[in-house]
C-alpha cells in the first residue's frame, strides 16, 4: 500500500513540475536550476519505484503472496490483464501491449478499485473497451496519455463507472477534445463523468474547456482545476458547488498581460454570488486556492466562509498590487483562517496591513513574490502566528524574515532561495 501512495505523490509532483517548466524562468537562474534538479530527482525516484514494483510483482505472481494488493506494470512486464483478478490497485505505465484491440469482452475485474494509467498510447475506442474491464472502480488516474481521448457517446465517457468517486487527469493533451462539438453544451446531453464523483482533479489539460461538462457533479467535495487555460464558465451549474469543501482553481497567468489575464476562479465566484446559493449549509469551503484576490476578498464571500475556511492560498494573481480597504476588511472576516499563502503573485508589492487582526492565523507563506520587499515587524503580525515561510522572494524580504527569526527563538521561519 505504501508503494501505491508513493507512486501517487510522485505523479502529482511530476504533473506540477511539467506545468512549472512551461513558465519563463530564464531571468531567474536559481529557479531554473532548482526545477532541473527536481526533475532529475523525480526521474530517479520513478526508476527506483519501478524496480521495486518489478520485484514485488515477480514475487506475487510466483506464489510468494496469494493476493496482489497493488500491481504496478511497466513496459517490460508481460502480464495478461485476466491474471489480475485478485488485484485492488493496478498501475500501468508505458505498457500498451497489455491493452489491444483484441481485448476479450469477457474480461471483467470486479476486484480492481483503483486504476492508474501513465504514458499510454491507446485511443478512444480501445480506452472505452478497457474501462469496461473495471466496472467497480472508485478511483481513476490518467497521466501523460497524450493521444488518449474520451468519446462523446453513451458508452464513451466514464458514465458507466457508477462507483467512481475520484478522477484525476495530469498533463493530457486531448482527453476531452471531442466533447466540444455542437450540442455538447446542452444541459440534457451526455456528460463525461458519473454523478457519483466526489473528487475531480484536472492539471494541465487544455482540452477541458466547458464547465457544462461538470454540470451533473453535484456531489463534489473537492474540485481542482489547474492550468486549464481555455476553460470557460459556459453551462455552469451552481449546484455543483453546494457540497464543496476544497476548491483549487488557478491558471499560470504569467503568460498574459493585465488586460488578458484569465481567471476561472473569478468567474466561478462571481456566478456563485449571483446564484444566491450561499445559504446556511452550502458552499462551506475549508480550503481555497485561487488566482484572483479581488474575486474572493469581498465581504459577502468572506462572511459566508468565516466559520469554515482554515486554509487560503492565492496563486498566480498578476493583477493586485496592494490591498484596498474593502479587501482588508473582508480578509479580517475570516475568523477561522489558520494558513495564508501568497504564491507567484507577480504584481503584489505589499502584504495586507491588517494581518495582526487575524487572531487565528498560525502559518504565513510567501513564495515567488519578487516585488514584496517589506515585512511587518513582529508586533504587526498575529500573536498566534507560529510559522513564517519565505521562498524565493526578494533579498530584502528574505533578510527581514531572517532578522525576525533571530529575534525570537520560539518563532519558526523557513527561508529558501537566499
Amino acid at each position: 500500500m505504501e508503494t501505491a501512495i508513493d507512486q501517487t505523490k510522485l505523479m502529482y509532483v511530476q504533473g506540477l513540475l511539467h506545468v512549472a517548466k512551461e513558465r519563463d524562468v530564464s531571468s531567474n537562474p536559481g529557479l531554473q536550476n532548482l526545477l532541473e534538479d527536481l526533475g532529475k530527482k523525480a526521474d530517479k525516484a520513478e526508476d527506483t519505484l519501478d524496480e521495486l514494483h518489478y520485484f514485488l510483482i515477480q514475487d506475487q505472481l510466483e506464489g510468494a503472496s496469494p493476493e496482489l494488493g497493488h500491481c504496478c506494470l511497466a513496459a517490460r512486464h508481460n502480464i495478461e490483464i485476466q491474471n489480475l483478478k485478485s488485484v485492488r490497485t493496478v498501475d500501468v505505465q508505458r505498457c500498451d501491449n497489455m491493452f489491444t484491440a483484441e481485448l476479450d469482452d469477457s474480461v471483467v475485474l470486479y476486484s480492481v478499485q483503483n486504476l492508474v494509467l501513465q504514458e499510454l498510447c491507446i485511443k478512444g475506442e480501445l480506452f472505452s473497451k478497457v474501462l469496461k474491464c473495471f466496472p467497480a472502480l472508485s478511483r481513476l488516474v490518467i497521466q501523460s496519455c497524450m493521444d488518449l481521448d474520451l468519446l462523446p457517446v453513451e458508452d464513451g465517457g466514464l458514465g458507466d463507472l457508477t462507483m467512481l468517486e475520484s478522477f484525476t487527469v495530469l498533463i493530457c493533451a486531448k482527453l476531452f477534445s471531442q466533447w466540444l462539438m455542437g450540442e455538447a453544451v446542452g444541459a440534457h446531453t451526455i456528460k463525461p463523468f458519473p454523478h457519483s464523483l466526489t473528487i475531480l482533479e484536472i492539471v494541465g489539460d487544455k482540452s477541458m474547456k466547458l464547465m457544462a461538462l461538470l454540470s451533473n457533479l453535484t456531489c463534489l467535495t473537492i474540485l481542482r482545476l489547474v492550468a486549464c487555460e481555455e476553460f470557460t464558465m459556459d453551462g455552469f451549474n451552481p449546484l455543483m458547488t453546494v457540497n464543496l469543501k476544497e476548491l483549487i482553481i488557478y491558471n499560470n497567468n504569467y503568460r498574459f498581460t493585465d488586460k488578458e489575464s484569465i481567471s476561472i476562479a473569478r468567474d466561478l465566484l462571481s456566478e456563485v454570488g449571483r446564484s444566491k446559493l450561499m445559504h446556511a449549509g452550502s458552499f462551506q469551503l475549508e480550503r481555497v486556492n485561487v488566482d484572483s484576490i479581488m474575486a474572493l476578498l469581498i465581504a459577502p464571500i468572506c462572511s459566508h466562509l468565516a466559520g469554515t475556511l482554515y486554509k487560503l492560498e492565492f496563486s498566480h494573481d498578476n493583477l493586485v498590487k496592494s490591498f484596498t480597504e474593502e479587501q482588508e476588511q473582508a480578509l479580517q472576516l475570516l475568523i477561522s483562517l489558520q494558513e495564508l499563502t501568497f504564491d507567484s503573485c507577480c504584481a503584489l508589492q505589499s502584504l495586507p496591513e491588517g494581518l495582526h487582526h487575524i487572531s487565528s492565523l498560525r502559518k504565513l507563506e510567501i513564495s515567488f513574490c519578487d516585488r514584496i520587499q517589506l515585512l511587518p515587524p513582529k508586533e504587526g503580525l498575529p500573536a498566534s502566528l507560529q510559522i513564517l515561510q519565505v521562498r524565493y522572494c526578494s533579498s530584502e524580504l528574505t533578510e527581514l524574515a531572517n532578522k525576525l527569526k533571530e529575534t525570537d527563538p520560539y518563532f519558526s521561519a523557513l527561508l529558501e532561495g537566499m
